[in-house]
């Protein structure tokens, strides 16, 4: 032990020695935490926790590991041990209360984690309560008292649920006790702020953790002496907390919301009427809140006035919460409330983002208050004056920085997201009380203000705030409205100067108002114009794409008359050097407005699309194979797979394929109507011969082959049903593509074609004989679990086709049995360890949907054969098979006990409640087998997690997949039983699936 020990102090020295390298830091840092897990650990933190005259990162280290110990292998530990252990950190905490604070503070924590955990110790808080609670003792109790209740809500990954939740209501029947404890630690702290910190910062946490009753707020006078503390420097920050939080307790809030929030936090739950007691002894504190703190808004203002930056953004966090908490008394409009808002409209004000976005939550909060209030009409006039204040005071911060321009991009995307998510959403609440029409016509005075200041001064700042603040209210426009100001408004927009980032708003507007300019199409053609005279700056080329987009959308009857026009800037448009989403935008309000022309002009509109597309794409396809390098490819392992050839062109020409390839696919993905699909389809039947040309010439590119596939995928979308002529040369073409491509694109394609022709005659068995194909070829590529590993795409959508064929045809799939169901959940079985999220969710979603097809359509006595099937040798372990069900949910328990992450669980639950649902003796059989043959944890230590879940198992309400039920309780607390056992990998048991 002694060797082991100067091993540690060593690494500590290294560790914390400035003169070593980053590299001896790291390897001290890992063998530091490689020691944390050994038994040895537990008697060498207590030797460093006795070291004297030590630099404190020393001892600091062994209270860190002593309650990292107990939290994780607190199993480890006798009861006699766990006794020695309590005394021992009791000592600590008195040895070292007077400080380092960071080192008691650890050590209470790791004594609030014992006191939580140990059986023989029954009432740990009194216990702790009567035996320190003395004077000599006053900051470790304190200290003790604060990392309790902390303690008990944060430890929840390694702590029982039902444990934590007996141990707060022990807490809460202690909160009387615990008050006059804090009450008479104050009364002896004298001037000592340190003592009155660690008195506050106790009183915090129980307020945060704790259902403290509101009459023992209510009589505790260090409450009234928390609002009295705010004057005192050294105690400010921590008060502000106290306060938030007894606002937060007191405010008004809908009781089963209350419940549910409770619940969550591990608090005590209460039913609803005895919630609704509860509501009205806390709103006693109401009246004492708002009475403390308003004369404190006149302390807001002498904060601003010199500059207290700390003062008044603590000041204008606590008015935020009170006005948000406080929302049903402030909307009734008495003095009080409208002194609330004077004070918060002057937090507003404030010219920090970081503090005067506090506030915004308030304001958007009362807006929605008062519209959906029953007396609105009366209760809206004596606010409007602060939200007409608030909209000019908003429009000031929307204004952009000097020399913004030659900011960093960083920087500005700071600013822009400022006024994006908080300045203009604010701006709109503002409006919706206001009104907009009061609110366009004082803008408009604004922007001719603005314009003729530019004229003089070149300060272009002000006329683009002005016009950004048009922007953020277009959506609050009633399109019916006749709105005389907002022609003029318009006016100005299209002759703003020539300043990029002036152009750049207006241009958005122009877009933003498209759908008023569609019952007012009078401006239509200028804005239009303006919009698209903006494409060649290439600063301001994506806004004008984004409104062309916008107008095309909001205006789509109206554009069809300019139809000519639109051509010719889409085709301009391909000749312009336009990023790829701008191309994107200009595309599809061109199709969108094409949806909309009769069945004979849309063909025709159509081809005229898809022609430069068409022909840039058949070059490529043509083109005699050169030697150029070919394209990077991805590595493939697949076993006994050649890698498919190489691209006939250099990645350039494949990376211009592949764009064309896009711009292909959002034509056919906006162009969308039920009328107009027999001539989507004409237009596809003419290219899908080059498209499969492309598909076998560039199998070897995977850029190619994926965006090939996805304009194929967007057509069948399209087409519908009307593309069924195709159905089986697209499924050969996708079968083929898979096994030379070695590519998921291709099965997207084919879930595409299930999803639309499900419903025709006689597909089912073509899809079905698809499928098999398909399977055949995955199970040959992927044969080891370190193929599931690598490729996961590949998987995550097959099994994503499987479960859509399950669900179009689950009787015609489950009567296929031995032929596709077995080999399909036998090598699904292989993959339940991929560490890819969307891969495990197709891979458990598959297994789900297959039970739930079962109970659908009554196929249990096939669901038997097929589960007991054991005809075979488990190809993962050797060893002879045992049943199907029994290695599928074994593989559904390696999952939770650590082949997943913690997200797979909800997934586990819905594959144990189909398998029940569909045949539950069969279900219960299968899991106490494979219960009884699953071992993790040494000497049958997961035995209870076992029991506990079989149990839950056979509940009545286990089949209920909603919510946290007792099945998922169960499936948590095995988790945690496995995890957390010290073994980093789970082991399988005989039968079941290894883990490669």
């Amino acid at each position: 032990m002694a060797a082991a020990l100067q091993q540690v102090l060593e690494a500590l020295g290294v560790l914390y020695d400035d003169k070593q390298t980053a590299a001896n830091q790291q390897m001290a840092n890992t063998w530091l935490n490689t020691f944390m897990r050994t038994p040895e650990a537990w008697q060498a933190s207590d030797q460093l926790l006795r070291m004297q005259n030590v630099v404190p990162n020393i001892t600091y280290f062994g209270a860190l590991t002593l309650y990292t110990k107990i939290r994780k292998d607190f199993k480890d530990l006798t009861p006699q041990a766990q006794i020695q252990l309590r005394d021992s950190l009791l000592q600590h905490m008195l040895t070292h209360q007077a400080g380092p604070s960071w080192v008691l503070d650890r050590i209470c924590s790791a004594i609030s984690a014992l006191a939580l955990r140990t059986e023989s110790w029954p009432d740990p808080t009194r216990d702790l309560l009567h035996t320190y609670g003395r004077q000599e003792t006053m900051i470790a109790c304190l200290t003790l008292l604060t990392m309790l209740p902390e303690e008990c809500s944060r430890d929840r990954d390694y702590l029982d649920q039902d444990r934590r939740t007996a141990f707060m209501v022990k807490l809460s029947t202690l909160a009387p006790e615990v008050m006059q404890v804090t009450y008479v630690s104050m009364t002896h702290s004298g001037s000592d702020a340190n003592i009155q910190n660690t008195v506050f910062q106790c009183l915090l946490s129980w307020l945060k953790c704790v259902k403290i009753p509101a009459a023992v707020l209510l009589s505790n006078p260090l409450v009234l002496a928390s609002f009295d503390a705010l004057q005192s420097p050294q105690l400010f920050v921590t008060v502000v907390d106290v306060i938030c939080e007894l606002i937060n307790i007191s405010k008004f809030v809908n009781p089963q919301k209350l419940r549910e929030q409770n619940k969550k936090a591990g608090k005590i739950c209460f039913n609803t009427s005895k919630l609704n007691d509860e509501m009205k002894q806390y709103s006693q504190l109401v009246p004492l809140v708002i009475s403390k703190l308003l004369p404190f808004g006149a302390k807001y203002t002498q904060a601003v006035q010199t500059d207290d930056w700390e003062v008044s953004s603590k000041l204008c966090r606590i008015f935020s919460d009170l006005g948000e908490a406080y929302m049903p008394f402030v909307e009734q409009g008495s003095a009080e409330a409208m002194s609330i808002c004077n004070t918060l409209f002057e937090c507003a004000a404030h010219p920090d983002p970081e503090v005067n976005t506090m506030t915004f939550n308030f304001w958007a909060s009362l807006a929605q208050a008062l519209l959906t209030s029953t007396d609105k009409e009366q209760k809206i006039p004596p606010f409007t004056p602060y939200f007409l204040k608030l909209q000019a005071v908003l429009l000031t911060h929307m204004m952009l920085p000097d020399k913004f321009e030659t900011w960093k991009e960083d920087h500005q995307e700071e600013i822009k997201n400022y006024r994006r998510y908080n300045l203009a959403d604010t701006f709109r609440a503002a409006t919706s009380i206001v009104g907009i029409e009061v609110t366009l016509t004082s803008l408009y005075d604004n922007l001719s203000r603005a314009a003729a200041n530019y004229q003089q001064s070149n300060d272009w700042r002000p006329l683009e705030c002005t016009l950004y603040a048009v922007r953020s209210v277009a959506r609050a426009v009633d399109c019916t409205l006749d709105l005389p100001v907002l022609p003029k408004i318009l006016d100005v927009v299209m002759a703003v100067p020539h300043v990029n980032l002036v152009e750049y708003t207006a241009v958005l507007i122009a877009g933003r108002y498209a759908d008023w300019l569609r019952t007012h199409p009078t401006l239509l053609p200028q804005l239009l114009n303006f919009a698209i005279s903006k494409l060649e700056n290439a600063e301001v080329a994506s806004a004008a794409a984004l409104s062309f987009r916008n107008l095309c959308d909001g205006c789509s009857a109206t554009m069809r008359q300019y139809q000519e026009p639109l051509f010719q800037v889409y085709d301009r448009s391909n000749k312009l050097n336009l990023d790829f989403l701008d191309h994107a935008e200009i595309i599809t309000g061109l199709s969108i407005v094409i949806s909309g022309l009769p069945a004979e002009s849309l063909q025709p509109a159509l081809e005229r699309m898809c022609l430069p597309l068409v022909e840039q794409i058949h070059h490529w396809a043509t083109a005699a194979p050169q030697q150029q390098q070919a394209e990077q490819q991805k590595e493939r392992r697949f076993a006994a797979q050649p890698p498919p050839p190489p691209p006939p062109q250099g990645p350039e020409a494949c990376a211009a394929l592949g764009t064309a390839l896009k711009k292909l696919s959002i034509i056919f993905r906006r162009v969308a109507a039920d009328e107009i699909k027999a001539s989507c389809y004409a237009v596809f039947e003419k290219i899908w011969p080059m498209l499969d040309q492309v598909i076998q010439q560039y199998i070897g590119s995977e850029l190619v082959l994926k965006k090939a596939c996805c304009a194929v995928r967007e057509a069948v979308i399209t087409c519908g049903a009307a593309a069924l002529p195709l159905l089986v040369p697209l499924l050969q073409r996708c079968c083929w593509a898979v096994a030379a491509g070695q590519h998921h694109a291709p099965l997207r394609v084919v879930s595409s074609l299930v999803r639309a022709f499900h419903g025709e005659r006689n597909t089912a068995s073509v899809f079905l004989g698809a499928l098999s194909e398909l399977a055949k070829t995955a199970t040959g590529l992927v044969r080891r679990s370190e193929d599931f590993a690598l490729h996961p795409a590949l998987v995550r959508h097959f099994f994503v086709l499987c479960q859509r064929c399950v669900f179009e045809f689950p009787t015609l799939f489950l009567k296929s049995g031995p032929a596709l169901i077995v080999p399909l959940l036998r090598w699904s079985l292989l993959g339940l360890s991929i560490q890819e999220r969307e891969a495990s969710k197709a891979l458990l979603g598959f297994h789900t949907d297959v039970f739930r097809a079962v109970k659908e359509t009554g196929m249990q006595d096939d669901l038997e054969r097929t589960l007991r099937s054991a005809d075979a040798v488990d190809p993962t372990t050797g060893m002879v098979a045992v049943p199907l069900g029994v290695m599928l949910v074994q593989g559904w328990l390696l999952c939770v006990a650590g082949w997943q992450p913690y997200g797979c669980i909800p997934l586990v639950r819905d594959a144990l409640s189909s398998a029940l649902a569909a045949a539950p003796s069969l279900a219960l059989e299968l899991s106490a087998s494979a219960l009884a043959g699953f071992s993790l944890l040494p000497n049958e230590a997961d035995a209870p997690a076992k029991t506990v879940l079989l149990q839950a198992l056979r509940a009545p309400d286990a089949m209920a997949n909603a919510g946290r039920g007792p099945l998922l309780r169960a499936l948590e607390d095995f988790c945690r039983a496995c995890r957390h056992s010290g073994s980093s990998t789970p082991e399988s048991s005989a039968g079941s699936p290894s883990p490669q």
